[in-house]
């Protein structure tokens, strides 16, 4: 009962955020970079209030950003500047992603959008998750004139969002010539950032560009045949999996079969326990239970459902995966094949455009540096992540 009051409150709130922001008032409890949330005189809700410091950052921003300007270097300007964002603190530092997110807000065109990111839960390996993918429905997301006052032009706004369509999400222009093979694969693992080619001293290096991150670069050679030898392995894992005589060939159907056993089980085992809820529920209006007894037993029951619905959508779960995984490496194990044997008669393109059939990503990292002609140089840690 607890539950479904707290549920009907929650869809109350809800509702009256839908309101406010149907009204041109902003619903949301945290205010954007450029405004700070104040309270409406003589009426429910608020609104916001532009911060001149603010709002002149906003402002450079989009015109660095609709004269060419890319998101990175916009951000290395503003951290050279001294200029700290709300969530970064005395020492926080600028990112790709949140100047993305001012030059796609319409907020700052004295609008209000609100339901473009609804909350998603789900859960994942006996935990429930969050999350806030876009919202696919264009009709219930809502975009009305906003009672605030805007911080750019409707003519700024626009451009950004064109630059934005129209950009080119290759790594390498096509007025250059590729020299990097491994370019939009190799991911620094402790910033996220694109591995970059550099020259150092004359020696081609593949390096995290980000200048407040300290993970150490490494020769792209030594990277590039490290990773080859990687996929080489990965296939050989595959190959002994499905080929050795000693793991047989329908040892992952029989799995799925017992797994979905246990579904079947597990779903007999919550229609009863719902069953069981429902007389619970009837003696409580006969008059048999009191509350105290109704309260105790429909409390082991509903954790009893709970934990089994959980288990019932973690083993489904398991099993969707292994029936794709399977699907997937048996698919992949060709690729994988012609990767190895083309690899290293392609071009820099060439094998760019390869490795990207075969590996969705790989994340770099090293935390010693190396000195000398006799060191082993390939200290360092590649993480594979294959497209199944």
């Amino acid at each position: 009962m607890s539950r479904r009051e707290y549920k009907t409150i929650n869809r109350r709130l809800q509702a009256g955020r839908t309101a406010s922001a149907n009204e041109g008032k902003f619903p949301a409890g945290k205010s954007p970079f450029g405004y700070k949330r104040i309270k409406l005189q003589n009426q429910k809700g608020f609104s916001l209030e532009i911060v001149p410091e603010q709002a002149k950052i906003v402002k450079l921003v989009y015109d660095m950003y609709c004269n060419g300007h890319l998101p990175s270097e916009i951000a290395s300007t503003l951290d050279k500047m001294h200029i700290k964002p709300i969530n970064g603190g005395s020492n926080g530092h600028w990112s790709e992603h949140s100047l993305r997110d001012i030059l796609s807000n319409p907020i700052y065109l004295g609008k209000i959008r609100w339901k473009d990111r609804k909350v998603v839960k789900k859960v994942k390996d006996g935990h429930l998750v969050s999350s806030q993918p876009k919202n696919k429905d264009i009709n219930d997301v809502i975009l009305v004139n906003g009672l605030h006052e805007a911080i750019i032009t409707e003519e700024q706004f626009k451009k950004a969002e064109q630059m934005r369509k129209n950009k080119c999400f290759s790594p390498v222009p096509s007025c250059y010539n590729m020299k990097n093979p491994l370019s939009g694969v190799v991911y620094c693992s402790k910033c996220g950032k694109s591995m970059r080619r550099v020259l150092s001293k004359g020696i081609e290096v593949l390096a995290c560009t980000n200048s407040n991150c300290n993970n150490i670069s490494s020769n792209l050679d030594i990277v590039e045949n490290k990773l080859f030898n990687a996929i080489s392995s990965l296939l050989y894992t595959y190959e002994k999996e499905y080929e050795n005589i000693s793991l047989p060939q329908n040892s992952n159907e029989d799995i799925i079969k017992i797994k979905q056993e246990e579904l079947n089980n597990i779903k007999t085992e919550i229609n009863q326990a719902e069953t069981q809820l429902d007389n619970i529920q009837t003696l409580l209006e006969k008059g048999v239970y009191d509350l105290d007894t109704y309260s105790n037993r429909s409390k082991k029951v509903y954790d009893l459902l709970s934990n089994l619905k959980i288990e019932y959508s973690n083993t489904n779960n398991s099993i969707v995966e292994l029936i794709n995984k399977t699907s997937s490496k048996k698919n992949l194990m060709p690729k994988l094949r012609n990767f190895l044997n083309e690899y290293n008669k392609l071009d820099v393109t060439d094998k760019n455009n390869l490795l990207k059939t075969v590996l969705v990503r790989v994340e770099y990292l090293k935390k010693e540096k190396c000195y000398g002609k006799d060191i082993n140089k390939d200290i360092f840690e590649l993480k594979i992540f294959p497209k199944f």
